[in-house]
């Protein structure tokens, strides 16, 4: 496992603290579990990183439960899974399925692509040497594509959440926004946002729209009048809808009705 855990007590809180040290698995190692008494609060959410195996996770698992055990914790912490190394990619499924606490799961690319050994020093968004030609004419593709798809069908497999990781350039809104949108189109819940300016960018982009919340409505509609008639398809604006369609529809309005129930105050 190339992974030793232990746990220490913290000299000023006197709280348990979570060691854990590996050499490929985890950046943030240390998090104080605070007791039912601690005004602060609970530590909810757990971020693993790095080329990790479906067993480095279910180690920290363990480790985890014992300290909840041991201090009595009644909520449990829940992890989010960053993939950012060859291994954890060529592993992504399995991953995707070590642990009951994981919720989501995003992609880190700067150490993504360094451990791919990939000619870039950007940090998500398309590279300028990343192109095809064809008459003349450079045409950019996404260097991120194939692993972002591979984590949405990981995650959707084992029911989590895909969440598209950081883009590094901040100045550059136009660029932050085709890369929400692409991944976005691509199943992703949501984007990490690495400058304030990038917040309301990912609320627009990750928000169904009106339109398209509409759209989707009468989609089910339509259906479900094809239904009533005995049909299993019908023509919504001149286009073909069927079962596959009721399917597509419901995500979009699921979205925007869990986005919506969000925002009610208590």
């Amino acid at each position: 496992m190339g992974q030793q855990n232990h746990i220490r007590t913290d000299k000023r809180s006197g709280q348990p603290l979570l060691v854990s040290r590996c050499d490929r698995c985890f950046r943030a190692e240390r998090r104080a579990l605070r007791s039912n008494h601690d005004p602060q609060g609970w530590l909810r959410r757990r971020y693993l990183c790095g080329g990790c195996f479906a067993a480095d996770i279910y180690a920290v698992d363990a480790l985890v439960t014992a300290i909840e055990a041991a201090t009595g914790r009644s909520k449990p912490i829940n992890f989010e899974v960053i993939i950012e190394s060859a291994a954890g990619i060529s592993h992504v499924e399995e991953i995707a399925a070590s642990s009951p606490r994981l919720q989501a799961m995003s992609l880190g690319a700067a150490d993504f692509a360094a451990s791919m050994g990939m000619a870039t020093t950007g940090i998500g968004g398309t590279q300028s040497n990343y192109y095809m030609l064809h008459e003349g004419v450079k045409h950019w593709a996404d260097p991120w594509h194939w692993a972002q798809t591979a984590i949405v069908a990981a995650c959707r497999s084992h029911g989590i959440l895909p969440v598209d990781g950081p883009f590094g350039d901040f100045s550059d809104s136009a660029g932050f926004r085709a890369q929400a949108l692409r991944s976005a189109t691509l199943g992703m819940v949501g984007k990490w946002a690495i400058h304030p300016k990038q917040i309301a960018l990912c609320n627009e982009v990750f928000t169904p729209s009106e339109a398209n919340v509409a759209e989707a409505r009468e989609i089910l509609a339509a259906m479900a009048t094809a239904k009533a008639n005995g049909e299993g398809a019908t023509v919504y604006k001149g286009r073909l809808v069927d079962i596959a369609s009721i399917k597509q529809a419901e995500v979009i309005v699921r979205q925007s009705e869990m986005i919506q129930s969000a925002h009610k105050p208590d």
